[in-house]
């Protein structure tokens, strides 16, 4: 599939297998079990980032990733992941972040419908949003403040809050994450310069649904007198792109942000802005 950012462009019609349609080249006849948004869990993603090879063993059914090649001589599987581990060097803590929101943004999302048995979908594709490959350590509360962060536990002020947020944030260099992440600007309310990180994941997998209703409208495989679609496992590596584009999102220069994953990173980042009035997704 197309990386993020290009055009929803109607793809060429074709009669045999071709190398981008998610839904090419026909697979063997293998029963996978997909975990969607619902399945979100935070203890699960933190284990199998440490060990994606454990994926299979965790997610029970989900898509082993080993780059399989089938008899057909097609690859069947995503490639093996890299770990990716906690630095637990640090002087603050880290939480399991899952980059496309489970129940937030997938969950009854219509890309949703593509690794799932569906109207769209024939079978399970054994996506599970607990992977890898959607998972990342956000910084969290320092390790000194662990139990007596919040403005109930009467330790810290809000400024004393913010501040050491920034300071883990600048140590990071990534937002931290403490708290929901469905944040809005209040001086902001039409998200024309900043946009609600969940409303911006479902409006990229809305997207992508239309990328792969495309796809499917001129794929020799889904005609329609044939059989449902079957999407490949190049949907797992559509979304993982997803993933990682809202990593660079929360990532990097404070000046660049857009989305948010806490109150503390928007208000980094607010005196430093200079985003045009415009929305651009």
């Amino acid at each position: 599939m197309a990386e993020l950012g290009e055009p929803i462009t109607t793809p060429d019609k074709h009669s045999e297998p071709e190398e981008k349609c998610p839904f090419c080249p026909p697979e063997e006849p293998e029963e996978y079990k997909t975990y969607p948004g619902a399945e979100n869990n935070s203890k699960k993603l933190a284990e199998i980032m440490e060990d994606p090879a454990s994926l299979p063993s965790k997610q029970s059914g989900a898509r082993p990733q080993t780059a399989k090649v089938g008899r057909d001589g097609y690859q069947q599987e995503q490639a093996a992941l890299k770990p990716r581990k906690e630095d637990k060097t640090k002087w603050y803590t880290h939480q399991a972040h899952h980059l496309i929101s489970g129940n937030q943004a997938l969950k009854g999302s219509a890309m949703e419908d593509w690794i799932l048995a569906s109207a769209k979908n024939e079978k399970d594709t054994g996506y599970s949003v607990n992977s890898t490959g959607n998972g990342f350590w956000a910084p969290s509360v320092p390790k000194d403040h662990v139990g007596s962060w919040g403005p109930r536990k009467n330790v810290l002020s809000d400024d004393e809050r913010q501040e050491l947020a920034e300071k883990v944030m600048d140590d990071a260099n990534a937002q931290i994450h403490i708290g929901p992440h469905n944040i809005k600007d209040s001086d902001d309310p039409e998200g024309s310069l900043h946009f609600s990180y969940d409303q911006y994941i479902i409006e990229k997998l809305e997207a992508m649904s239309n990328r792969m209703h495309a796809w499917s409208q001129h794929c020799f495989l889904c005609e329609p007198e044939k059989k449902t679609p079957q999407a490949t496992y190049k949907v797992h590596d559509a979304l993982d792109r997803l993933s990682s584009h809202l990593q660079r999102e929360i990532t990097g220069s404070r000046q660049s942000w857009r989305i948010f994953i806490s109150k503390y990173a928007l208000n980094y980042h607010k005196p430093v802005c200079t985003h045009a009035r415009r929305r651009v997704l």
